[in-house]
């Protein structure tokens, strides 16, 4: 589940698969949830910057990434960055295949993931702050 500001936002696939990438400082996700998750951030998608440009004096509701009964939330601050003089969302869209999301460092920065290679498992935690 995803949720921008308490809005849900609407997933088509019942089973969307996350990537932890600790080497994308974005977050990548498909086209339709991009989309959804920009408008709600009051992004307008600028085709010369080929990303969402958010008003760099805008208030941004925090984001909440939901895994079973576990929430990870990314406060509004991180889901901009500043270029120039325009602000752009670190929400990319994208093909990912099979994929949903490519959770980069926006979001790892906000919360502390465990890769335990032995055992092939991968913990999440919410980050102290």
């Amino acid at each position: 589940k995803i949720s921008v500001g308490g809005q849900d936002i609407a997933l088509t696939r019942a089973n969307d698969v996350a990537v932890l990438d600790t080497g994308s400082s974005l977050i990548l996700a498909r086209t339709t949830i991009a989309d959804q998750i920009n408008t709600a951030l009051g992004g307008v998608f600028s085709s010369a910057a080929q990303a969402y440009l958010i008003p760099c004096d805008a208030t941004l509701p925090d984001m909440t990434f939901t895994f079973g009964a576990a929430s990870f939330t990314i406060p509004g601050p991180d889901l901009i960055f500043q270029e120039g003089k325009e602000c752009v969302s670190v929400i990319i869209p994208g093909d990912l295949g099979d994929v949903s999301f490519l959770l980069g460092d926006t979001f790892l920065k906000n919360n502390y993931a465990y890769f335990n290679m032995d055992e092939s498992t991968i913990g999440l935690a919410k980050a102290k702050r």
